[in-house]
């Protein structure tokens, strides 16, 4: 009698990014429900016209974030390479792009064509490939653990700004006298100054879109619901936290306990939060689609190309980019 064959784990695999998807869309589905009854400040803020001080910021800054994104996988990937061996900050850069749009498809598949194409381009392994991704998100979550208390006491987005800078100037400045400047050791360091940049930004996306709607958030709440949309993102299959990011920002802004808050909290209704994060995702979106795209091409004419940027070769010597 004929048995039915085993599933393969490549095969469950695919089954749960599937399902991570249709859950994604359904909980955005969700959220766009929940702001329909009550699309008040949404409506008033796009009727009136997006401003230079609301668009300009949630433009810029996802573009930043994702400048520092590809800076933190070069710094991560090269100090794990062979000497001669690099990733140029421009194919990286590609990499990254190219992962922001295709982690939006179904099965979520930027992040494992980026560990494929490193593989089978540069030979790095699996498994440092893995390793640079839990890196970068301990290193993610260090910045949060040390700019939310921060905000919180400083009270002062100059402040806070200030703060920060100097002490990632000071562990940069450790690890490189204790580690030498092209160590793994340093690579850490650099990367948590740059992950400390980068939750600024991410706070500071969530502090505009808010004031646009009516919510005048302090540095400390913005900082703290930014920390939670990033470790929504984080939630497997489920790619970019498609949805559930939306939700966790909606209900975190209006959870905030009242020892936390600096603000009176005005405009902080669920529909009010959840059309905030739909406007954040749709300036993401804008562009996510472009840069994908451009990001793949250029993917596409460098593989067809098969040469390697990085190094350059003179004879038998090779001379090592320095970026």
């Amino acid at each position: 009698m004929p048995t039915t064959p085993a599933r393969t784990p490549i095969g469950r695999n695919r089954a749960l990014r599937l399902a991570g998807f249709v859950v994604g869309v359904a909980a955005l589905v969700a959220a766009i429900i929940a702001v329909r009854g009550n699309l008040g400040p949404l409506r008033e803020t796009v009727e009136k016209g997006i401003d230079a001080s609301v668009w300009v910021p949630l433009l810029a800054l996802p573009l930043v974030s994702l400048l520092l994104t590809a800076k933190v996988f070069q710094l991560l990937t090269n100090a794990r390479l062979g000497a001669g061996r690099r990733l140029s900050f421009g194919e990286m850069l590609e990499l990254i792009g190219a992962s922001w749009l295709l982690n939006f498809l179904p099965l979520s598949p930027g992040l494992f064509g980026r560990v494929a194409y490193q593989k089978s381009r540069h030979g790095i392994p699996l498994k440092d490939s893995a390793a640079v991704v839990v890196e970068s998100i301990v290193l993610s979550w260090l910045a949060v653990a040390v700019v939310v208390p921060m905000a919180f006491v400083s009270g002062s987005v100059v402040y806070l700004l200030c703060a920060v800078l100097v002490l990632a100037g000071i562990v940069c400045v450790v690890a490189v006298q204790r580690f030498g400047l092209h160590s793994i050791g340093a690579a850490r360091a650099f990367t948590f100054f740059l992950k400390l940049l980068d939750q600024a930004c991410w706070a500071g996306r969530y502090y505009v879109v808010f004031r646009a709607l009516g919510w005048h958030p302090t540095a400390a709440e913005a900082c703290l619901i930014a920390a939670f949309a990033q470790v929504a993102m984080l939630v497997p299959f489920i790619g970019n936290g498609l949805g559930i990011r939306e939700w966790v920002v909606g209900l975190v802004a209006v959870g905030l306990p009242g020892w936390f808050r600096g603000s009176d909290g005005a405009g902080t209704t669920l529909s009010n939060t959840l059309s905030a994060d739909l406007l954040n995702r749709a300036f993401e979106m804008v562009l996510a689609v472009p840069i994908g795209i451009w990001c793949l091409m250029r993917l596409r004419a460098r593989s067809g190309r098969g040469d390697l940027e990085s190094p350059e070769t003179d004879g038998n010597v090779k001379k090592v980019d320095p970026s």
